[in-house]
Formats: structure tokens, C-alpha cells, sequence
């Protein structure tokens, strides 16, 4: 039983652990210039999956 409740406890801490670090990020992800960014990199992403499809279509 020992091991079980180590283990659960370990485990609780890490999840709680990673929760506090995961809100840390999202308060700092909180900067004006972080949407602009996410949006002109996933249409960068868009344009140059597109490019790639096209090619592989025509080649």
C-alpha cells in the first residue's frame, strides 16, 4: 500500500505541478503581439502546405 500511495502522490504532484506551469505560460502569452503572430504563422503554414499539395499534385 505504501508504494500505491507514494506513487498516486508523486503523480498528483506532477499534475499539479504541470497545471501551475501551464497557467504561468498562458499569463504570459497574454501580449498583444502573440495573436498577430499565431495568425500570420498558421497562414504561413496554410500557404506553404497549399504549395507543397500543388506541387505534388502537378509533379
Amino acid at each position: 500500500f505504501t508504494a500505491y500511495a507514494l506513487g498516486t502522490a508523486v503523480a498528483l504532484a506532477m499534475v499539479i505541478f504541470l497545471i501551475f506551469r501551464v497557467t504561468t505560460m498562458i499569463r504570459r502569452l497574454q501580449q498583444p503581439w502573440i495573436e498577430s503572430a499565431v495568425m500570420r504563422t498558421a497562414g504561413v503554414v496554410t500557404l506553404v502546405f497549399g504549395a507543397w499539395s500543388l506541387y505534388m499534385d502537378l509533379g
